[in-house]
Order: structure tokens, then sequence, then C-alpha cells
């Protein structure tokens, strides 16, 4: 994941060291997921963190856009590489019995995909969904081939 970039408040940033250090840190790619990274950039505790986010409605806004951001970055990844793929050497071993890259494969995560449909249409894809059978997609007038004791095609 990259860099989240916003822009923050300038009474903010230039009447506080402490928030400024501990923003500019939150924005970076470890402290997006885990808050003690920038805690520790800062010189805070954790308590501390929570304390000024109560206390300064400043601060608290700065660090909820920070967080927006990171989940809108997050969401962005996911659904890229639901629906995009991800390119993914392909390897061998050479006659020296050294690994060489020999091709690329574009991979696609299915289980995300249908995870993120799910939540996305929960009607169509969620659990409590509907569940169409092959009979009820056959429509009038529409051929409709069963397997069994002998082939039989049928039309409606």
């Amino acid at each position: 994941m990259t860099e989240i970039t916003i822009t923050l408040p300038d009474e903010l940033l230039k009447s506080d060291a402490v928030a400024r250090t501990f923003l500019e840190s939150y924005t970076k790619p470890n402290a997006l997921i885990h808050v003690g990274h920038a805690c520790k950039a800062a010189g805070l505790t954790r308590r501390e963190y929570l304390a000024r986010r109560q206390e300064d409605p400043l601060f608290n806004e700065a660090c909820t856009q920070i967080e927006d951001e990171v989940r809108d970055a997050i969401e962005h990844t996911l659904l890229d590489h639901a629906i995009n793929g991800v390119i993914k050497p392909v390897y061998r071993r050479d006659k020296n019995d050294e690994w060489i890259t020999i091709d690329h494969v574009r991979e696609y995560d299915h289980k995300l995909l249908c995870w993120l449909a799910e939540r996305a249409m929960p009607d169509k894809y969620g659990p409590d969904a509907k569940k169409t059978t092959r009979d009820e997609l056959a429509g009038p007038g529409e051929f409709r081939f069963e397997l069994g004791d002998g082939a039989k095609g049928e039309t409606g």
C-alpha cells in the first residue's frame, strides 16, 4: 500500500510538534494499520493518544481524515486485486540450478471476489439470497436438456 497524502490543519501543525510528528507518521504504511507506530514516533502512549483525540477536535478530525483515506486505499487495493488480478512471475531452474523468471501469469483471488460480492450485493450473493436452480432458469420455450437413464431434450 502506498503512503497517504492529506492536507492537515495548519494551526495544528504549526503549534504542536507532537501532533505534527504523530500525524505525519500516521500516514506512513506501517502506522496506517497499527497506531502504535505513530505513537512511538511522536513519543505518545496509546492512552495519551486516545485522550488527545477526545480533548482536541482538530487532532481528532485529522486522525479521522487519515483513517478514512486508509479505508479507501484498502478498499481500492482489494477491488483491484479481485477484479484485475495480480501479475506474478513463473520460475524454473536453469542449467546451473539457479532460479530464473521464464514468464508471468495473472492470478485472480476468486474467494476475495466472492466475499466482496456477498457484501456488496447481499440480496443476490449473501447467505439469505434465493438460490436459483437450472430448472428455474429455463423459461417457457427454452430448451432444457436432462441426463439420466437416457438423454432427453424438452422444449417448454
